[in-house]
């Protein structure tokens, strides 16, 4: 699909002998974006069928507020499913074979985006705290989109909105790095660590 949208942005490329020069596809000016070129992926990647409008619109709101281009990166792939858990990692022969798939924090579950990030005692517990800290209240949702929207849909005003959205992106980032530390170093953090 993706080699299709490529072949269907260069048709029509002539060679000329004309000195060589950039131009961004996407823009109508030739001039190179961050936005169009989102916008080009987000078109072969996110706005599939699949997704609900609630996707959609997390999908949307998952670049907004300030937060390292890293750790939003990091969501947005988190969100795709598309971050690497021990299954990947020992398929791409990083880890060696004898290495068990199952959680690297409690070891009885097959590892899983929202079973690291929402269900393992100690990330529901950051999450429990980060909750009480921020005096609300609302039930371990049942994926991460319906998390995000969480933190979302609880304030009104826009600067709250988009503090909440750090703390959202923040925590996930330090669950993961805690995560890898553990994978990687054997090191175990612990929940008052993390939070």
């Amino acid at each position: 699909m993706l080699l299709d949208n490529m072949i269907e942005v260069f048709e029509g490329f002539n060679c000329t002998q004309r000195m060589n020069y950039w131009k961004s596809i996407p823009e109508e000016n030739g001039m190179f974006s961050v936005s169009s070129t989102y916008t080009l992926l987000e078109k072969s990647l996110v706005w599939e069928d699949k997704w609900s409008d609630m996707e959609k619109r997390v999908f949307g709101y998952i670049w907004k507020g300030k937060s390292p281009s890293r750790v939003i990166a990091f969501s947005w792939k988190l969100l795709l499913d598309r971050i690497l858990t021990k299954h990947d990692i020992l398929i791409l022969n990083v880890l060696s074979r004898e290495t068990s798939v199952s959680c690297v924090f409690c070891e009885s579950e097959r590892e899983n985006a929202s079973h690291i990030f929402l269900f393992y005692d100690a990330t529901s517990r950051v999450w429990c705290f980060r909750i009480r800290l921020l005096e609300f209240t609302f039930i371990m949702s049942p994926n991460l989109f319906v998390h995000f929207e969480c933190w979302t849909g609880i304030v009104t005003s826009e600067k709250l909105r988009n503090s909440y959205w750090i703390i959202w992106k923040a925590t996930i980032w330090v669950i993961w790095n805690a995560r890898n530390f553990r994978l990687f170093s054997n090191l175990v953090k612990e929940v008052d660590e993390l939070v």
